[in-house]
């Protein structure tokens, strides 16, 4: 057995149990104090995360969502978000389980099941097949729909991620799901597409600062793009298999990356240069997190444990284990002392990260 394996803090502090099906996603509240999470059958569900016991949920009474894909807190943790396989996005009212919009849209597919908030908490990105559209989050306006221009215009929009400065919005899902439209989200126009990959874009991402876009891709490559010109900088090649998910440290500086060959991999952001393979798991590696201090990385795998490397160095410091079906999501709190697992298993878990 591996060593971190044994070590202390590898059990979980809370076990939150209640959904009745798969959990598809969690995530801290930004003052850490709640954990959302969602998932089959429709349910979204808070807790409190000191106690790991429920508290108050959204109601969900009145919908009849066969699933909740996902669903996120908006910056200020006022507002919840859901997005459904076929049901439009809801926007709730943390504080008191209000539903407070219905933004409604052309039936989404089983490819685009997101709700983004903009980092500025003014607008909600809603994926829906081949359009993407934005919304005002305090009135539930509809301010634009942008939609594919050139290849397979009916493919549905895998990723979306705003810029930091929520003047941006870049998201997959033209030229057959392997091109990055950027668009303004001020005029709800293109500004320019993003050719190189030649297979479906999994996620996309700004860097911090902005300056940088990474996509990850079913070719097996991640790739970087300068914001401001579109310019192809690096193709990060080491994959063997489809690379699912990528994410930039909170200083900008590294890229990890992650998908079906089982492992996690770091590069260096500004040059390309890869630094670290981080082996270990025996199924896809689904979810990936850095903790807020940049010194951590978990990955979620469908070997049904959370694994915490070390970001600098790469060394394994906590296997996480206990759930007994594969994980699709993980989540590090703000003070990064704790992180959130959700499961297959139907429940989350909570653990800590020392």
């Amino acid at each position: 057995m591996d060593s971190a394996a044994t070590q202390p803090g590898t059990q979980p502090l809370h076990i939150l149990e209640g959904h009745t099906g798969e959990v598809w996603t969690c995530e801290f509240s930004p003052d850490g104090r709640l954990i959302l999470s969602a998932g089959l059958n429709g349910e979204i569900r808070v807790w409190d995360a000191a106690t790991g016991q429920p508290v108050r949920s959204p109601d969900i009474s009145s919908t009849k969502d066969p699933a909740v894909q996902q669903a996120s807190y908006s910056p200020d943790g006022r507002l919840i978000a859901s997005a459904s396989f076929a049901g439009p996005t809801r926007v709730w009212e943390t504080a008191t389980g209000e539903l407070l919009h219905v933004l409604r849209g052309p039936m989404m597919s089983t490819l685009a099941m997101l709700s983004v908030f903009s980092p500025d908490g003014r607008l909600i990105a809603c994926p829906r097949n081949s359009r993407v559209h934005l919304w005002d989050t305090q009135t539930g306006r509809l301010l634009h729909t942008m939609k594919n221009t050139g290849g397979l215009a009916d493919m549905s929009v895998v990723a979306c991620a705003f810029s930091p400065d929520s003047h941006l919005l870049a998201w997959a899902g033209g030229g057959g799901g392997k091109d990055l439209g950027i668009w303004d989200a001020a005029t709800g126009r293109q500004v320019y597409r993003l050719k190189g990959h030649n297979r479906l874009v999994w996620w996309c991402e700004f860097s911090p600062d902005g300056r940088l876009i990474a996509s990850a891709s079913g070719d097996k490559t991640v790739r970087v793009w300068d914001t401001a010109s579109g310019e192809l900088l690096h193709t990060l090649k080491g994959h063997t298999d489809e690379v699912k998910a990528c994410e930039f440290s909170p200083d900008g500086r590294l890229i990890a990356s992650a998908g079906k060959d089982h492992t996690v991999r770091t590069w260096e952001a500004g040059t390309g240069h890869a630094l670290r393979v981080l082996e270990g798991h025996t199924n896809w590696v689904n979810a990936l997190a850095f903790s807020p201090d940049g010194g951590l990385i978990a990955s979620a795998s469908g070997d049904c444990t959370i694994r915490i490397w070390d970001a600098t160095t790469g060394d394994l410091r906590r296997i996480l284990a206990g759930h007994s079906a594969a994980l699709r999501a993980c989540s590090f709190s703000p003070d990064g002392r704790r992180i959130a697992s959700a499961s297959n298993d139907r429940t989350v878990r909570v653990w800590t990260t020392a």
